[in-house]
């Protein structure tokens, strides 16, 4: 079996990322309640066909979009997991969520969420038996907290890992969620791999310590997640057909063997009837880069400063009305879900560059800085539209 090597995870390693507690003990899982109660349960179960592993998985899912029947749209409740590991022994697992993508901070504190467990809400962890290869290991029941994925094709991220590198998970075919674009493109599109009814499942990304860390090398990506995710759509399954008025005479004759229901495929070319998939939303970032003369001591701080004063203005944009943005959002429910500052070293270029002239070289420096910016938005808009409305 092929396992990817990390940054020295394991629960002793200190690979890990930072903002959690250093043991699953000390973590407090989160109670959600589904407050209409149960519903139309169903899973979606991807595929156990691996190809390596380490540590764990990061991945989203999203709700699909109803074009015809936006009336029947409703949010769905993960309700349980089965992760894919090829031991028969004792496994530490746990599962951490966050609303909308990891790549992505929907909190606009301009930083990706990724190795800092004060993003995620903890919904299981504990102890369980291997099943071996070619089957899911359920997390059970009682020990998983219910994780809401709202309607309208809005997303949850998971992040499932054990405390030693023995998740199995294959190589994804999409691109680099972790990859800047080197044109100013921002991350790739959300790649889809695997779909119920009502949940899809996109490629992620492997997790190569333990816990996960905050720096994309210690990460692999594209990868799938393989196992199994059961879940409820909110309100109650409608009835197949009417009640009979009692069992069936036996006869003489036996029926015909039952049929084995298929397994769910693959992510299908076609979407189910009535759902229209290709309405998912889009993720959208771009790239700004700038000179600023500052003093020669600062901290993080300062970039994150930098990275708060780009969001303001952009959402002030946003909602003043007869802008290219205030038209994005209005139109194409463009929504702003992350800013990220940070320096470049670029030196050649600072120094042929007249805004890089600092007044006083010894206290001021000039630095380059880059700002990433990613938005989501209806297919309404193409990736194109929304970048020339954020680069305007």
């Amino acid at each position: 079996m092929n396992s990817e090597g990390g940054g020295g995870g394991g629960p002793q390693g200190g690979g890990g990322g930072g903002g959690g507690p250093s043991s699953p003990q000390d973590r407090q899982k989160d109670t959600a309640v589904r407050p209409w109660g149960s519903g139309c349960p169903s899973s979606v179960t991807t595929t156990f066909d691996d190809s390596n592993g380490s540590y764990g998985n990061v991945f989203h899912v999203r709700t699909p979009r109803n074009e015809f029947n936006f009336d029947y749209q409703k949010d769905v409740w993960i309700t349980g997991l089965e992760f894919y590991t090829d031991l028969r022994t004792q496994v530490s697992y746990e599962v951490w969520t966050k609303a909308g993508v990891y790549y992505a901070d929907y909190t606009g504190a301009g930083e990706l969420p990724l190795g800092d467990l004060s993003k995620w809400a903890l919904v299981a962890n504990g102890t369980t038996v291997g099943a071996g290869r070619g089957r899911g290991t359920p997390i059970p029941e009682e020990d998983f907290s219910p994780v809401k994925v709202p309607a309208g094709g809005r997303a949850t991220s998971v992040y499932v890992t054990l405390s030693t590198a023995d998740i199995r998970y294959a190589e994804g075919g999409g691109l680099n969620l972790l990859e800047p674009d080197p044109d100013g493109g921002g991350v790739p599109e959300d790649t889809p791999f695997a779909a119920g009814d009502d949940l899809i499942v996109y490629e992620g990304v492997g997790v190569l310590t333990y816990p996960f860390a905050p720096n994309s090398y210690q990460y692999s990506s594209p990868r799938l997640f393989l196992g199994t995710l059961r879940y409820e759509v909110e309100g109650m399954c409608a009835p197949t057909s009417a009640p009979t008025s009692g069992p069936d005479a036996p006869t003489s004759r036996p029926t015909a063997s039952p049929t084995t229901p298929s397994p769910v495929t693959p992510y299908p070319t076609s979407a189910p009837t009535g759902w229209v998939v290709e309405l998912d939303l889009l993720t959208t970032r771009v790239l700004y880069t700038f000179f600023v003369t500052h003093d020669s001591a600062v901290d993080e701080l300062f970039w994150r400063e930098i990275g708060t004063a780009t969001q303001d203005a952009l959402m002030a944009l946003m909602e003043e009305e007869g802008t290219e943005l205030f038209d994005r959002a209005v139109n194409d429910e463009m929504l702003l879900v992350g800013v990220e500052a940070f320096t470049t070293q670029d030196e050649e270029h600072k120094e042929n560059e007249p805004e890089c002239n600092p007044a006083d070289p010894v206290a001021e420096t000039c630095s380059t800085v880059a700002v990433t910016v990613t938005v989501e938005h209806l297919p309404s808009a193409s990736r194109e539209d929304a970048r020339r409305a954020l680069l305007l």
